[in-house]
């Protein structure tokens, strides 16, 4: 799935106990798209990845030691005059928003304690990774966005950050399932699709969830809904908020292929049943070592398709 603000949320909650307290140790950009902050504390700490690939933006904590180049990319060594040495305040996510704004306290040319803040947007192929100053003023950032490029919202070294353009819609966490119901039952459309386009912050698979656990594979439409089916949507809805308010249970999906090698399709905060007893569920510890086994899956399955493609 893709990044979508609750899953976010949930990787999130996991960060922080490890990382906010912890030091800069290093700062690597083994890709044009992807940073990996070395982090130093008293509980822990790791190497936090952050991408923005426009294919695959994530953020979770890896163990892989990935190539560097011989020669560190420009954003990365402005980065490592910013930030090394600098200690993680904090990780906020602003509500329903698919970024996360990482605090870090640091001193400036002259010595001075301030804050700075690196903001990764996980928005597709429009992600990026900004750096802004104490005033709130872009530093850098990893894709630069001009007028041509957007007339809209720019971003370029001396400009004010502003957040992304935030959809007209109430956040799926902060509105009760009673009220999403209702309003996605006044829609003439497909329940799951319904109900995408009534509240922010969460993406396709988890309303899917809903619907499939409550109704099944039902083709109806949200206004045809009676009013039993709605009670049992709310109820699959308030399921899956209280799933993701303990803590979730990462879990990524596979689909067995003709090739023999199983396709990663999906990973997600719970245990998904809307893919039928052929999908293969896995089940981690943490969202770090699930993100880190699923991407690295799907490089490897996408590999071999490739090779057997060529003979």
């Amino acid at each position: 799935m893709p990044f979508d603000a609750m899953f976010l949320t949930a990787v999130a909650a996991e960060l922080r106990p490890t990382l906010v307290g912890a030091r800069v140790d290093k700062v690597q950009q083994p890709a044009r798209d992807t940073v990996v902050l070395q982090l130093r504390g008293r509980d822990g700490g790791g190497r936090l990845l952050l991408s923005a690939n426009g294919n695959r933006p994530r953020v979770h904590l890896t163990q892989a030691q990935l190539e560097n180049p011989a020669q560190p990319p420009m954003f990365c060594m402005l980065l490592r005059k910013h930030l090394a040495g600098g200690r993680l305040a904090g990780i906020r996510q602003p509500t329903a928003e698919r970024m996360l704004d990482l605090t870090f306290d640091c001193t400036d040319e002259l010595g001075v304690p301030c804050r700075k803040h690196l903001i990764l947007e996980l928005v597709g192929r429009n992600s990026n990774l900004i750096l802004t100053g104490p005033d709130g003023r872009i530093l850098d950032c990893l894709r630069r966005v001009d007028f041509e490029m957007s007339e809209l919202r720019q971003l370029l070294p001396g400009l004010a950050y502003t957040l992304p353009p935030k959809p007209a819609r109430p956040d799926f966490l902060e509105t009760s399932a009673a009220s999403i119901v209702a309003a996605a039952c006044e829609k003439d459309l497909p329940v799951a699709q319904a109900l995408g386009k009534t509240v922010a912050g969460v993406g396709p698979v988890v309303v899917r969830e809903a619907v499939c656990r409550a109704l099944g594979e039902t083709p109806a439409l949200a206004c045809d809904l009676t009013a039993d089916e709605k009670a049992h949507l709310a109820a699959a809805i308030d399921a899956l908020k209280d799933e993701h308010a303990h803590g979730g249970t990462p879990t990524a999906v596979r689909l067995p292929q003709a090739d023999g090698v199983p396709k990663p399709v999906e990973f997600s905060f719970f245990v998904p049943q809307q893919y039928g007893s052929e999908a293969i569920l896995t089940q981690y510890p943490s969202y770090s070592e699930m993100l880190e086994d699923y991407y690295a899956t799907k490089d490897r399955a996408e590999r071999l398709r490739q090779k057997s493609r060529e003979l």
